[in-house]
This record gives structure tokens, C-alpha cells and sequence, in this order.
């Protein structure tokens, strides 16, 4: 539950988490996977995602946070993105 926590600590607005998923693996550390969405009408989308980055690196339960893939919604009104996010977890 705590990690649950941190993540809506870290969450910042105009981000949607559609998919919170452990990646599975024989070894340790346990992965997370992040999917969602994010949407900015203050900056670009670029710096919007980097932002979400550097909070999730700067937690004390993530290491490693590394963005998978990022597609923008080219149909949208404001600036859009759907990401992928993986990272480690540690605890």
C-alpha cells in the first residue's frame, strides 16, 4: 500500500495511469510498469513526461525509472501523450 502512496504523492496533474503492473522475473529487484497518459497546457509534452520522470527518480522507493515509449495523441486539442514507464522498486 505504500508504494500505491507514493505514487499518488509523486502524481502530478494531467496524468492518467491506466495500467500499474509488476513485472515478473525469476531475480530481484521487482519492476514496475506504469502505462497511462499525460496532458499539459502549461508546457510541452517533452518536458511534461521529463518532469513525471525526475519525481518518480527523486522518490526513495524507485531507482532506475526509465520511459519505455511515449506516442502523442495528434487528434487531441490540448498537447497529449500516451507513455510507458518501467522501474525498479526498492524497499
Amino acid at each position: 500500500w505504500g508504494i500505491l502512496k507514493e505514487i499518488s504523492r509523486i502524481y502530478p496533474e494531467g496524468v492518467t495511469l491506466d495500467k500499474l503492473g509488476v513485472i515478473k522475473e525469476t531475480s530481484s529487484p521487482i519492476k514496475l510498469k506504469l502505462e497511462g497518459e499525460i496532458a499539459s497546457t502549461y508546457a510541452s509534452i517533452d518536458v511534461a513526461v521529463s518532469q513525471y520522470l525526475l519525481a518518480l527518480d527523486e522518490s526513495p522507493f524507485f531507482e532506475n525509472v526509465q520511459l519505455i515509449s511515449t506516442a502523442r495523441d495528434i487528434y487531441s486539442l490540448e498537447p497529449k501523450a500516451k507513455f510507458e514507464i518501467v522501474l525498479t522498486l526498492v524497499y
